[in-house]
């Protein structure tokens, strides 16, 4: 699955836009269905779905098929295609498994959405709530969802710097999170191809995204960072790829990179994080320099699967 996202973002987006193609915003949303659990709130879930959709009829007809309900490019799709082969062979020639213990998570929608955050960190950006607001009922005051246009993101200045790391102020607390807001955030908004577009509550209140763009100030419309193929992101997610981790055993707290914080609740799950964190690194190094060793029988990967 890995594979089939590396490739899609390798060419240029194959989706096209859905606004006057009522067919394919049918078929993708019914796709995104097939996702839950796990990847309905991304976009590399989708991307990757797609890919395999593509992979599965090898017939012309049907792919231009696909194409067709799907909105996609077929060139783009073939180019695409064309990637994927390229890296599985590379892969394969290397000694990966790539279609067997190596892939045995290649349909867990979780897992990808892990993958996805570690490759792309700290590529993250903070979903801001609007304050809640209720409604009367026969049963009492019930909260109301809030709309998706309400919600705010923000990211690092320079989300791939370790210079825009630096001091925080602690502002705000959730359930079981806290955020350490920097000086040089700035705003940012989903570009409108991306599934996350219209969401309007996350389980967590990060999204990792692979690309943003600069768009440039038009007449009364300032300028602004549009960020595009993005997926919610996770707790877990964040604490075991996504960054130097620091503890703070007096506050019970645990922090990725100095910029975002966890409330930890004890300094037994500190440590256990801590040691998970440093045991997952190790096996990945052992992996990388002897891809033929299997990790089914590996205490560690057991843990976080």
């Amino acid at each position: 699955a890995a594979a089939d996202v590396a490739s899609m973002l390798s060419v240029r987006s194959p989706l096209k836009s859905t606004q006057r193609d009522q067919q394919a915003e049918n078929f993708r949303t019914l796709l995104r269905n097939t996702l839950r659990p796990g990847g309905g709130k991304s976009d590399h879930c989708l991307l990757a779905a797609i890919m395999q959709l593509w992979q599965k009829d090898r017939s012309n007809r049907g792919r231009r098929d696909l194409c067709q309900k799907a909105g996609l490019a077929y060139e783009r799709m073939a180019e695409a295609a064309t990637v994927r082969s390229q890296l599985v062979a590379g892969l394969r020639g290397l000694g990966f498994d790539v279609a067997g213990e190596d892939d045995r998570g290649g349909s867990e929608w979780r897992v990808l959405r892990a993958a996805t955050t570690a490759a792309f960190f700290p590529q993250v950006a903070r979903v801001d709530r609007p304050p809640k607001e209720y409604t009367e009922s026969l049963a009492g005051a019930i909260e109301k969802q809030a709309e998706a246009r309400r919600l705010r993101y923000f990211i690092l200045t320079d989300a791939a710097s370790e210079a825009s790391i630096g001091s925080a102020a602690q502002t705000e607390t959730g359930t079981g999170w806290l955020w350490r807001r920097q000086d040089s955030t700035t705003r940012a908004f989903l570009h409108p191809s991306s599934l996350l577009f219209k969401e309007a509550s996350y389980s967590c209140p990060y999204v990792v995204f692979s690309s943003k763009q600069a768009q440039e100030a038009r007449g009364d419309k300032p300028s602004r960072v549009n960020l595009s193929e993005a997926s919610e992101a996770s707790v877990y997610a964040l604490l075991l790829f996504g960054g130097r981790l620091r503890a703070d055993t007096q506050r019970n707290e645990v922090s990725v990179d100095e910029w975002i914080t966890f409330s930890s609740g004890s300094t037994t799950v500190v440590a256990l994080v801590e040691k998970l964190r440093t045991e997952i690194d190790a096996l990945l190094l052992q992996k990388v320099e002897n891809p033929r060793m299997s990790l089914g029988g590996s205490p560690v990967a057991r843990a976080v699967s």
